[in-house]
């Protein structure tokens, strides 16, 4: 006579987790013939007549399962309820392009919380921080194509590993150099590498996104400019001071003990105080910023007064030239 059977199975200890394979074990009796499972929804797959079936789930949470076994002699059914863990997910994105040196966003998107384990891998990358799910801040030292891995684990259950390639790119390089033409104008000459445009920058509103621009400054002085190389992605700055001044011809002369130049603004008069010249007769000329001559006397006195009302506003130099020295000085005239 032969027995029935009577129904069981067994599954893995430990943590039972979404998208990892579990393995059922027949556990019955009496050696059934036929084996017929059903896992419920959430399940791949649901249903199974194998011996020992190989399940996935997809949703976390109590899982009902049925065997239903039967030989010549019978049939017997079991049932348990199983708990499933769900496995966190290591999606994560770069957010910003990746150049040489400067730090990429990187940002876990996944399920996890921020109490798993999070192990990334940046293939040499410098990470800032190296742990957790970020943002995070990833700079490499050489340009190229570098993986970056992660795995997250928590509650017992560890993700499948993502891997992103983070393409980085080179930087180009910003250099110029100047050149001082005539009066206060100044032509930059760029001499950057691997760049595809330009924004130049600096004081006395100067801005530009041509390659070699040109600028003419509204007075003498010490300018800071800035260029910026771009190569679609990736930029490098470079700046320094250059100095601007009257044309080298009319550079201020050392201060002289003999002559006093002093410009009343209020009044727009030049005074020249010549007093302790032995020789009288000197020459008097008045520079514009281009270094062109706008005014020329011959005085013969101790003390002139020269009226500069008719000028136009702007920045002049006023030389006086004589047998015993000669001085400079510059004169802003404003109306």
């Amino acid at each position: 006579n032969c027995v029935g059977p009577i129904a069981g199975f067994t599954v893995p200890g430990g943590t039972l987790c979404t998208s990892s394979p579990i393995t059922f074990t027949d556990a019955s009796l009496n050696t059934p013939s036929t084996w017929s499972w059903n896992f419920g929804s959430g399940a791949i797959p649901a249903a199974s007549i194998q011996q020992n079936p190989n399940v996935t789930f997809s949703t976390a949470g109590p899982h009902i399962v049925t065997l239903i076994v039967s030989n010549s002699g019978g049939s017997s059914s079991f049932t348990d309820t199983i708990t499933i863990t769900q496995t966190p997910t290591s999606n994560f994105q770069v957010v910003t392009p990746a150049c040489v040196n400067v730090g990429t966003l990187i940002n876990y998107n996944g399920t996890a919380t921020a109490a798993a384990t999070f192990n990334w891998n940046f293939n040499g990358g410098i990470a800032t921080p190296s742990s957790g799910p970020g943002p995070i801040s990833c700079y490499w030292v050489s340009s190229g194509t570098q993986p970056v891995s992660l795995t997250v684990s928590e509650n017992g259950c560890t993700s499948q590993v993502t891997i992103n390639n983070v393409v980085v790119n080179s930087n180009p390089v910003a250099n110029f150099t100047h050149t001082v033409g005539s009066g206060l104008l100044v032509s930059f000459h760029n001499t950057s590498s691997g760049a595809s445009s330009y924004n130049w920058s600096g004081a006395d509103n100067f801005n530009s996104t041509l390659s070699n621009p040109i600028h003419t400054y509204s007075g003498p002085g010490n300018y800071q400019v800035c260029l910026m190389a771009i190569n679609g992605v990736c930029s490098t700055q470079k700046c320094d001071t250059i100095a601007v001044d009257f044309p080298s011809g009319i550079v201020p002369a050392a201060n002289s003990p003999l002559v006093n130049l002093i410009y009343y603004t209020d009044y727009q008069l030049l005074l020249i105080d010549q007093v302790n010249l032995n020789d009288l007769h000197s020459l008097v000329q008045l520079y514009n910023v281009n270094g062109e001559l706008v005014r020329s006397y011959k005085i013969d006195e101790a003390k002139v007064s020269l009226s500069l009302a008719d000028l136009a506003a702007g920045m002049y130099m006023v030389q006086l030239t004589n047998s015993q020295t000669m001085v400079s000085k510059k004169l802003l005239i404003a109306h």
